[in-house]
């Protein structure tokens, strides 16, 4: 809806993006989600600082955005160390598909967001614990996943998400 539209504009101003060079989306699972779906889709908070560094190092001039659910400041609140880290608060389903269908790239784990980028064609990087990402991401070079050989996502290294994501 162009309300969602609009929020987001209002967002990417909010947050200083400077939409030329795009903006890559970190989405860590809500809280509610990794209740739902046990400690084996909960990626370490420490992975997820390493991987902002890392995108931040090899990318300095395209910001992160960590995008968190309403309840769940207090969970994500560890990540806001990482410098220049942006932070949005997406209040409903549309707005939050709305940010994400702006950005160059999204990583998550195995979550309800990693089907909203699917939905809005944004390229995606999925970390996946149990789960089979065959039976759950479409075929497409726009999505790709990264499965634990252990069933553990919080045994994927920062490292491998980055050397797959921009190769060796």
């Amino acid at each position: 809806p162009s309300k969602d539209k609009a929020w987001a504009e209002a967002e990417q101003t909010r947050l200083e993006l400077d939409l030329t060079q795009g903006y890559i989306v970190i989405h860590g699972g809500s809280l509610a989600e990794h209740q739902q779906k046990g400690a084996a889709n909960i990626y370490p908070k420490s992975s997820w600082q390493a991987l902002i560094k890392g995108f931040q190092q090899r990318q300095p001039d395209v910001p992160v955005v960590l995008v968190q659910s309403p309840g769940d400041r207090e969970w994500f609140k560890s990540l806001e160390v990482c410098p220049g880290l942006k932070v949005s608060t997406p209040q409903d389903l549309g707005k939050f598909a709305a940010l994400i269908s702006g950005a160059n790239l999204m990583v998550s784990t195995d979550s309800d967001a990693m089907h909203v980028a699917v939905a809005a064609g944004t390229k995606l990087f999925a970390l996946f614990g149990p789960s089979d990402p065959e039976r759950v991401l479409p075929k497409d070079e726009r999505f790709v996943a990264l499965r634990s050989p252990t069933g553990k996502v919080s045994d994927i290294a920062p490292i491998q998400v980055l050397e797959k994501i921009w190769g060796k």
